[in-house]
C-alpha cells in the first residue's frame, strides 16, 4: 500500500510541473504618478526686504502613467504636467530576453555616461561634463540595446534626432539619426566595496550641415525660453567648448588639437557664441519678454534704500537681453577673446551720491581678461578685473560716466511697460 501511494504522489508532482510550464502569461496593468509639492513661509528680519519676499505654495511637477507586463514583454507611458505644460515623458516597449538582456523601444532616455544611467533625483555630479552636453539628450525616439550582468554593462543605441517628437517633417525636413553606446567593467561590486571603469562613444548624421548659414530655424513655444535649430546652434556648441579648452589648457597648440592658431582666430571662435547669443536674445520684442522678470526684480533692488549689495546669479543669455531691453549700445570688450560676455563676467549698476546728495548710477560690465582667465589668476585691488562704462542709448553720462538716478529708473519702467504692450 505504501509504494503505490508514494508513486500516485510522484505522479501528481509531475502534473503539477506540467501545468505551471504551460500556463498562459498574463496581463498586469500598473498605474503610476507622482506629484512634487513646495510651499514656503518667507520672512526677514530687515523690514523692506521682508516687503518683498512672498509666502506661496505650489505644485512643480506632476507624473501621471500607466505599466503594463506580458510574459516578456514591459510597456510604459508617462506624461507630465508642470508650469502650466503637458509634456511626454517616458513612452517605450520592452522585450526581455532574459534577466540580463532585453531591447526597448520608443521615446526614453538613451544610456550615455553614468548621469544618464540614474533618476535625475540622483545626480552624480553637480556640474555636467562637458561630453554630456555635446552628446547626451535627455529623451530620444529610437531603440537600445541593454545588457546588465555581473561584471559587464553594455548598451547600444540607435536614435532620431531630438525634434523628431516635436516638429513635423515638413518643418523638420530630412530627419537626421545617430548612435551611441555606454561600455562599463564592473570588477569590484561588493557590499561596501565599488569600483567601475567605463566609456561612452556618440555618432550624429544629418544634424551637423558644414555650418551653412541658411538652416538656422528659431522656435518659440509657450512659457519657453526661445529656441535654436541648425548649423549656428551647432557651431555654438563647438565654439563653447574650444573656448573652455582655450582657457584650461595652458598648452594653445593642444588646446587646438595640434593647430597653431593666432589669438585672432581664437577671437573669431569665440564670436560665433556672441551671434548665437545676439540671434536668440537680443531682438527687442524678446529681449523685453525674456528680460521681464529680472529687470522687475533689478528695478526693486535698485529702489530699496536700505539695499547695500544684491548678488543675482544668471547666464550669459540675462546679461544680453537685459542689455538688448535697456537699449545697451554695441560695445566690443577689451582684452579679451569674448568680445560680449565673457565667461564668469557681471552687469553691475552702482548707485553714487554726491555731496548735494543726489544719485547716479554706473552701468559696467566686470569681467576678467583672456589672460586672467588662462593664468587663473586671483583679483585683488592691484590685480583688479576688467571694468567696461556701458553706454544706454539716447542717455548722456555726465564726466564720470555716470547716468542720473532718474533716468536709469525711466529706462527700466519703459522696459517693464514694453513687455505690457506686447499684444
Amino acid at each position: 500500500m505504501k509504494r503505490i501511494i508514494l508513486i500516485a504522489a510522484c505522479g501528481l508532482m509531475g502534473c503539477t510541473h506540467t501545468f505551471a510550464q504551460e500556463e498562459e502569461p498574463k496581463l498586469v496593468v500598473k498605474p503610476s504618478g507622482r506629484i512634487l509639492m513646495d510651499a514656503g513661509v518667507m520672512h526677514s528680519s530687515d523690514p523692506a526686504l521682508d516687503d518683498q519676499l512672498n509666502d506661496g505654495v505650489a505644485i512643480p511637477d506632476v507624473r501621471a502613467g500607466l505599466s503594463a507586463t506580458y510574459g516578456k514583454w514591459k510597456a510604459k507611458v508617462d506624461v507630465g504636467y508642470a508650469r502650466q505644460s503637458v509634456s511626454l515623458k517616458d513612452i517605450n516597449i520592452d522585450y526581455n530576453f532574459d534577466k540580463e538582456n532585453l531591447v526597448r523601444m520608443g521615446y526614453f532616455v538613451h544610456q550615455y555616461g553614468l548621469q544618464s544611467g540614474t533618476s535625475s533625483s540622483f545626480k552624480i555630479s553637480m556640474e555636467e561634463p562637458l561630453a554630456n552636453q555635446a552628446f547626451f539628450n535627455s529623451r530620444l525616439l529610437g531603440a537600445m540595446f541593454l545588457h546588465a550582468g555581473e561584471k559587464f554593462h553594455a548598451t547600444a543605441s540607435l536614435f532620431a534626432e531630438n525634434d523628431a517628437m516635436k516638429m513635423s517633417t515638413d518643418k523638420l525636413g530630412n530627419e537626421a539619426w545617430g548612435a551611441m553606446t555606454r561600455l562599463v567593467w564592473r570588477p569590484l561590486t561588493e557590499r561596501g566595496k565599488i569600483f567601475h571603469i567605463g566609456i561612452s562613444g556618440a555618432y550624429k548624421k544629418g544634424e551637423i550641415k558644414d555650418f551653412v548659414d541658411n538652416d538656422t530655424k528659431i522656435i518659440f513655444e509657450l512659457n519657453q525660453e526661445p529656441g535654436m535649430k541648425g548649423s549656428l546652434k551647432t557651431a555654438n556648441s563647438a565654439s563653447d567648448a574650444f573656448i573652455l579648452q582655450y582657457y584650461e589648457e595652458p598648452d594653445a597648440m593642444k588646446a587646438a588639437f595640434g593647430h597653431k592658431l593666432s589669438l585672432d582666430e581664437w577671437t573669431k571662435i569665440a564670436k560665433i557664441k556672441d551671434v548665437y547669443g545676439d540671434v536668440l536674445f537680443t531682438a527687442p520684442i524678446v529681449a523685453v519678454n525674456v528680460a521681464h522678470p529680472l529687470l522687475q526684480y533689478m528695478y526693486d533692488e535698485l529702489n530699496t534704500d536700505s539695499r547695500k549689495f544684491t548678488f543675482l546669479c544668471g547666464h550669459d543669455s540675462n546679461i544680453a537681453s537685459v542689455d538688448a531691453a535697456l537699449g545697451v549700445e554695441e560695445y566690443s570688450l577689451p582684452n579679451s577673446i569674448e568680445k560680449k560676455t565673457p565667461i564668469g563676467s557681471k552687469l553691475v549698476f552702482e548707485k553714487w551720491v554726491d555731496n548735494a546728495g543726489k544719485t547716479y548710477v554706473a552701468v559696467n560690465l566686470v569681467y576678467q581678461s583672456t589672460d586672467q582667465l588662462k593664468q587663473m589668476s586671483l583679483l585683488d585691488l592691484q590685480h583688479a578685473p576688467q571694468v567696461y562704462s556701458l553706454k544706454l542709448k539716447g542717455l548722456t553720462q555726465n564726466a564720470d560716466g555716470l547716468y542720473t538716478f532718474e533716468d536709469v529708473n525711466n529706462r527700466f519702467m519703459q522696459a517693464i511697460r514694453a513687455y505690457d504692450e506686447i499684444k
